[in-house]
């Protein structure tokens, strides 16, 4: 039984995603229609761990950089907002991102992206 580490966003979780306080979505219903069972597994991974609650649009934009990533990051009201791509492979790419699949070895400084992880500790 694997539902206690693969669990599937809700429309209520994707939607949620979408609202958050560091993203700037153009079309959260696009995002919903588009929203496979990877993107939605990933959603909930991202969610549960908090990254954005705990990066600004603006960090993760910096740290995004580390990876040859380039997220857009725009100011409305004030606040800054990064930019959830709208092309699914990209939008994929982000979602990778978000789940901290991009890593940089410790022993070789080697970057990488990882299919699969286990937390330790």
């Amino acid at each position: 039984d694997l539902s206690a580490y693969y669990r599937e966003a809700t429309d209520d979780d994707v939607t949620a995603f979408c609202e958050s306080a560091v993203l700037a979505v153009d079309d959260p219903a696009t995002v919903l229609s588009s929203a496979d069972s990877w993107i939605r597994a990933k959603i909930s991974m991202i969610r549960d761990s908090k990254v954005l609650e705990i990066n600004t649009a603006p960090q993760l934009q910096d740290k995004a950089k580390k990876f040859n990533l380039k997220y857009s990051v725009t100011k409305k009201d004030g606040q800054d907002y990064l930019v959830l791509p709208s092309n699914k492979k990209e939008l994929k790419d982000f979602l990778r991102f978000l789940d901290e699949s991009f890593f940089e070895s410790s022993l070789t400084g080697a970057r990488f992206v990882a299919n699969s992880k286990k937390r330790l500790g």
